[in-house]
């Protein structure tokens, strides 16, 4: 993204003076938020403990890595994909680990699992919330979200 910023200045496609309104502090503001908060969890053990409270709930291996899917897609359906996706790679690394696993194949689960899950509901994904905005829904997790299941399928 600092390339990115960098080459539009250097080559001018945006004033130097535009960038304070081009710029979303609430954008940047809520991304050092996500990762404060989960470099916070991770930290503390938080996302250890979450990750080995899981495991124990299973007794294979199979059954592990699809309540695994499972539940990444369901967080990823209730929270934005996003903090999903920064909160799943220690707690995927932990089973992994402990299942025997190759952790490739756990983050590659995360991923898929997040992105299929993020699509369920209106809060799941950026994409979705404009999509919920723009269609003028008044409660987009009442009844009416079984209209906006509908409408995406």
């Amino acid at each position: 993204m600092s390339f990115t910023a960098f080459i539009t200045v250097i080559f001018n496609l945006v004033n130097f003076d535009d960038l304070g309104i081009i710029i979303d502090m609430d954008v940047i503001l809520f991304l050092i938020g996500m990762f404060s908060m989960v470099g916070l969890a991770e930290s503390s053990g938080l996302l250890n403990a979450i990750a080995t409270w899981f495991i124990s709930k299973f007794k294979h291996k199979k059954a592990l890595i699809y309540g695994s899917s499972l539940m990444f897609g369901l967080l990823a359906a209730v929270a934005v994909n996003d903090t999903i996706a920064l909160m799943g790679p220690p707690i995927a690394y932990t089973i992994s680990r402990v299942a025997k696993i190759k952790p490739k194949m756990m983050f590659l689960l995360l991923a898929f699992s997040i992105t299929i899950g993020s699509t369920m509901t209106p809060i799941g994904n950026p994409q979705n919330i404009l999509i919920t905005i723009g269609s003028g829904m008044k409660a987009p997790l009442s009844p009416s979200f079984i209209n906006f299941l509908y409408q995406r399928c």
